[in-house]
């Protein structure tokens, strides 16, 4: 038997008619949007998503696959919830906001959010990647003057320091690449820029501008074939840039030119390695 229901397609078998045996035909339809935050590795993986099953839900996180014929929720939020951290497709923080001047930080304990801490939006604290052995570094300015590239100890809330500079601030951090850790660290000025964190980094920063009086801004995408990454360059002030780099043979192709006027930043969640918001 084949019927339509919450604006999805069907198949269920009259004689077992349970909701768990039905079996969805039709793509994943949320009316209130889907905005993805992974890119795919390969054919099977689903891809961390965050959604509204109608456009008077609230929006949750969910794994999709990539024919869109299933989807888990996997974390759920609500009215006051800002973005989660993931560490692969498992949520281990969600940040919601207190009042206007307060961000509370919980931790999953089970099947549980419980408190961890509270911070001023003034500490400029953002969760910035997962590491390989698990940790959370995050950028923060809590009791500091500048903000700094920091460990965040998801079961108590303390910061270690990792990377400060006390003549400026550390606005964030590049990928290269799909796995690991960051490249590229960014300054929150001219004057200090950016440095490479590893080999891929430095190569990058070190490659000869093609374009003169540019400066690279702090977005770039790395694809599945790993060898090529996307970056987007200024230059007087006016005109973006797209260019195409090889790390391997340290080649830009240019690739487009967007007057600044007509750029408009997106107005769905931000993604982030991880770490998904609405």
């Amino acid at each position: 038997m084949r019927f339509i229901f919450e604006g999805n397609d069907w198949e269920a078998d009259p004689l077992a008619p349970a909701r768990e045996n039905w079996k969805r035909t039709s793509p994943v339809r949320l009316s209130g949007g889907w905005f993805k935050n992974q890119f795919a590795e390969d054919d099977e993986q689903g891809i961390l998503t965050w959604g509204k099953a109608n456009a008077r839900d609230i929006g949750n996180m969910w794994v999709v696959s990539q024919d869109g014929l299933s989807a888990e929720k996997v974390a759920q939020g609500n009215a006051d919830t800002q973005y989660w951290v993931f560490d692969h497709h498992t949520p281990i923080l969600r940040m919601d906001s207190l009042d206007p001047a307060t961000t509370r930080v919980f931790r999953k304990v089970g099947e549980d959010w419980v408190k961890l801490v509270d911070i001023d939006l003034g500490d400029d604290f953002y969760p910035m990647f997962i590491k390989t052995d698990g940790s959370l570094v995050a950028r923060s300015a809590r009791s500091r003057d500048k903000t700094a590239l920091v460990n965040f100890d998801i079961t108590t809330g303390q910061e270690t320091v990792l990377v400060a500079n006390p003549n400026a601030n550390i606005a964030g951090t590049t990928f290269l690449k799909l796995h690991g850790e960051p490249d590229i660290l960014r300054m929150g000025d001219q004057q200090s820029g950016t440095r490479g964190i590893d080999a891929k980094g430095a190569s990058f920063l070190g490659h000869p501008r093609p374009i003169s009086a540019t400066r690279f801004v702090g977005f770039h995408i790395a694809n599945r074939v790993r060898a090529l990454c996307h970056a987007g360059i200024v230059q007087s002030k006016q005109v973006l840039r797209s260019l195409t780099y090889r790390l391997a043979g340290k080649i830009l192709c240019h690739i487009g030119r967007i007057p600044f006027p007509s750029v408009q930043r997106p107005s769905g969640p931000r993604a982030s390695h991880h770490i998904s918001s609405p």
